[in-house]
């Protein structure tokens, strides 16, 4: 049907709040300061929370309680490298570094 209701492909998951829960109302407004619908905000913080498992599981380091700080940065330093070549993350940020410390340089 062409005018019939919209369907958009994925699975569905209804979501009850607890009674009382201003939560629908703190994700619109995320929503929207975000500029994306509230189901891409549902499902952005999801993935974002998943990721979040991944990190403390793979680092032992909750990073709800420390981003930022000696610990959270020791943490990520011992973290697995996520790239094929095996290179951890604060050399490549360092060779990138020295490569944008480069290009400016021929700018001037």
């Amino acid at each position: 049907m062409v005018n019939g209701p919209r369907r958009r492909e994925g699975d569905q998951l209804l979501i009850r709040f607890p009674a009382g829960s201003d939560i629908r109302a703190r994700l619109a407004q995320a929503a929207e300061a975000n500029k994306r619908s509230l189901s891409s905000e549902v499902v952005h913080r999801l993935e974002f929370s998943l990721a979040v498992d991944v990190t403390v599981h793979e680092t032992g380091y909750d990073v709800e309680h420390g981003l930022g700080t000696p610990e959270w940065n020791a943490a990520m330093l011992r973290r697995k490298p996520n790239d094929a070549s095996g290179t951890p993350l604060t050399e490549r940020v360092a060779a990138l570094e020295e490569r944008v410390i480069a290009l400016e340089a021929k700018l001037k």
